[in-house]
């Protein structure tokens, strides 16, 4: 008898004990951790939209996980926290990785966000940039496209007429040639180095400019030698040799952006740029609305090799959410939250990227800049990269090849034979081609 009284002393003290860990669970606040790319653009962003949707849903809590580096180290960071940490929740990324992050099975179906009364309010295009077989895995965040920026008192300087637009890569080189003889500025940025930057500002935004790709859409074939391929190596190689571009040790630092941004920009020392409208988010007194910048900075569309017309690269952010997320109701309610009207309105006070919702675009606070309202009818002719699980490791052959041609350790036939080499090892000869 005793001892059924003690057994049964037993089961009611761990059910009590139970009961109140489950009150505890029950009344404490659900943490959605959030891991973002940090840039000067989102900090002081995400953790205003910390406060305000925490003030609007107590029982949340929104935990930041901001990664800052180089964009190697970045991703190398978050593909191991994706492999790893089961405490992720939302995910703001490039939009190129989200096929690979769905092939590896760390992202999470929102197809859902379809049925959301907002979801109607997003440019048509834009919305499929996180769709992978038929399914939505991102949420368009922010997207962008690339041409050339030009200071306009330094080409008065050199004699050249603003507005300016060049037809071809010899217009482009003709410019430069002038800033060189007539300023002290460098007369054209390219990136270098090993950053993604490398990538799609330079490499990818002078092959789409010929009759060549990376990737044959039709056979899903790499092509590794082209006279594409060539040239665009022979641009750089040019460039570099000419004098037209930073010093090395600035050119193939993958941190150069910073002396570009932190000091060629404002004090005039760069004559063209091939990059992202988003630099307009640089200019002095953005954020009010009132950027001398405009004044001095043009944008012009990047021209095909021989005049046929103009290209451009987009790229982009979407938000995701973790496929081992333990709250992926809450991460989705707060993704809606970020990409709502009036969170996004804010962010594109201080961002010159352009916007995925049609109601943002049309804000007087959005018009302020006039190179993104310029840059906007870029969308018609522009391209993207590949999203394919390969990318990545392509897009570092490229970043390897570029800098070793912007350093003088390999000819553009040299670079090509090392970037072919490469993406043979990485995909396979049976998945390449030449159009050589």
């Amino acid at each position: 008898m005793l001892k059924k009284l003690v057994l049964l002393l037993m089961a009611l003290s761990l059910f009590a004990l139970a009961s109140c860990g489950k009150d505890k669970e029950e009344g404490s606040k659900k943490k959605v951790k959030v891991v973002y790319f940090e840039s000067g653009e989102n900090k002081e962003w995400f953790q205003e939209m910390k406060k305000e949707y925490e003030a609007q849903n107590p029982n949340i809590e929104i935990v930041l996980n901001p990664l800052s580096g180089s964009t190697g180290d970045t991703y190398s960071k978050l593909a191991l926290m994706l492999q790893s940490d089961n405490s992720i929740d939302v995910i703001l990324e490039e939009g190129f990785r989200v096929r690979t992050d769905v092939e590896g099975e760390k992202l999470a179906d929102l197809s859902e966000i379809e049925k959301w009364d907002q979801w109607g309010n997003f440019f048509e295009g834009v919305k499929n940039a996180g769709r992978v077989n038929g399914k939505l895995y991102g949420v368009p965040f922010a997207t962008d496209v690339r041409g050339i920026m030009y200071n306009k008192k330094l080409f008065k300087q050199a004699g050249i007429e603003t507005p300016w637009q060049p037809e071809t890569w010899a217009d482009v080189n003709a410019a430069a040639e002038k800033l060189k003889n007539s300023t002290t500025a460098v007369p054209l940025w390219l990136y270098g180095g090993m950053s993604e930057g490398t990538s799609i500002h330079t490499f990818q935004m002078l092959l789409t400019g010929t009759e060549d790709k990376l990737l044959d859409e039709s056979d899903n074939k790499w092509v590794v030698k082209s006279k594409g391929l060539l040239d665009s190596y022979a641009f750089i190689d040019n460039a570099v040799k000419s004098g037209y571009t930073a010093k090395k040790s600035i050119l193939t630092n993958v941190l150069g952006w910073q002396t570009l941004i932190g000091d060629y920009i404002p004090n005039d020392k760069i004559g063209m740029i091939i990059g992202g409208n988003y630099l307009t988010a640089q200019f002095k007194n953005y954020h009010a609305g009132e950027a001398e910048g405009f004044k001095t900075y043009g944008f012009a569309k990047m021209p095909k090799q021989y005049g046929n017309g103009f290209t451009s690269v987009s790229g982009g952010y979407a938000l995701t959410i973790s496929n081992q997320s333990r709250h992926k109701k809450e991460g989705l309610d707060f993704i809606k939250f970020l990409v709502s009207k009036d969170s996004l309105v804010k962010y594109f006070t201080h961002s010159g990227e352009l916007s995925p919702r049609k109601d943002v675009a049309e804000t007087d606070s959005y018009k302020t800049d006039d190179i993104r309202v310029a840059a906007t009818t870029f969308l018609d002719f522009t391209t993207f990269r590949p999203s394919t699980s390969d990318y990545p490791a392509i897009s570092g052959a490229i970043q390897k090849s570029v800098t070793d041609v912007e350093l003088g350790v390999k000819t553009p036939k040299e670079a090509m034979e090392l970037y072919a080499e490469k993406v043979i090892n990485i995909v396979g000869k049976e998945n390449t081609k030449e159009n050589y």
